[in-house]
């Protein structure tokens, strides 16, 4: 692995590590609007499991004689693992599902999973540009992963029946 590399896994995992501290945070702050929900505590699981992706691959990547593809087929495998968890406590719980649970297992899930078996597929491919598609599919989780979880939290935040939480500027 070149010292580019390096350095792009190493501001990889800093991000990763940043976006998850920050969002376990805020997920932790309001946990007792999700909490007891099965259908939302899996959102809130495979939202940080997309956001660990990147890390653990990251880690396992920058470990000295490790080569980079390890760590992106293990974390890669247990994303989708993590995503097959979750149809399994969608089917199991589908008569307490609303409209955000429906979406996220119709669109956000087959996202999801096209993104981790990409990962997974092409940290196996022996091309040299396979390690550009793995780092765009790495940098899409962290994507993806921050908007699940935004997108979990907004919803949260309308069926609370709360107002917006817009910034307010004082004259």
């Amino acid at each position: 692995m070149g010292a580019e590399w390096q350095a792009f896994l190493q501001a990889l995992t800093v991000v990763a590590v940043v976006v998850s501290a920050v969002l376990l945070a805020v997920l932790q702050r309001c946990s007792h609007r999700w909490r007891g929900a099965r259908l939302k505590e899996a959102a809130v699981a495979v939202a940080l499991g997309e956001l660990l992706v990147p890390l653990l691959a990251g880690l396992v990547a920058l470990m000295p004689g490790t080569p980079w593809r390890i760590g992106y087929l293990v974390a890669g495998g247990l994303a989708v693992c993590g995503l097959v968890a979750h149809v399994a406590t969608y089917l199991r719980h589908d008569d307490t599902a609303d409209a955000f649970d429906d979406r996220q297992v119709q669109w956000g899930l087959p996202l999801s999973a096209a993104v981790c078996l990409s990962l997974v597929v092409f940290s196996c491919a022996p091309a040299d540009w396979s390690a550009y598609v793995v780092a765009g599919l790495s940098v899409a989780l962290v994507f993806t992963g921050t908007g699940r979880a935004w997108l979990l939290l907004a919803h949260l935040d309308r069926a609370a029946g709360g107002p917006p939480h817009l910034p307010t500027v004082s004259r």
